[in-house]
């Protein structure tokens, strides 16, 4: 399953912020320097969704704060934890 991310870098601590409009919004405590943060950003997402990290790649949007991921688990169990934001 494909989802949009938008990435806030250096922030206090990494969460799942929010999601809304498609996209999800995500805070992580990493500075963007040398992959740390997208690093930072695939570990938060899969605590969140609760799917290994290397089930989760960034397709599109390495230097970009908005990022699209390919999460590969069961559309189900990702609208789940979706639906926890709502």
């Amino acid at each position: 399953m494909k989802i949009l991310a938008s990435v806030k870098p250096r922030s206090a601590k990494s969460e799942v912020v929010s999601f809304d409009s498609q996209v999800l919004s995500v805070k992580v405590a990493a500075i963007p320097h040398k992959g740390a943060s997208n690093k930072e950003l695939v570990r938060v997402l899969g605590e969140f969704f609760g799917v290994p990290q290397s089930r989760i790649s960034i397709t599109r949007g390495f230097k970009s704060k908005i990022k699209t991921l390919e999460i590969d688990c069961p559309s189900n169990k990702l609208n789940l934890a979706l639906k926890k934001l709502l």
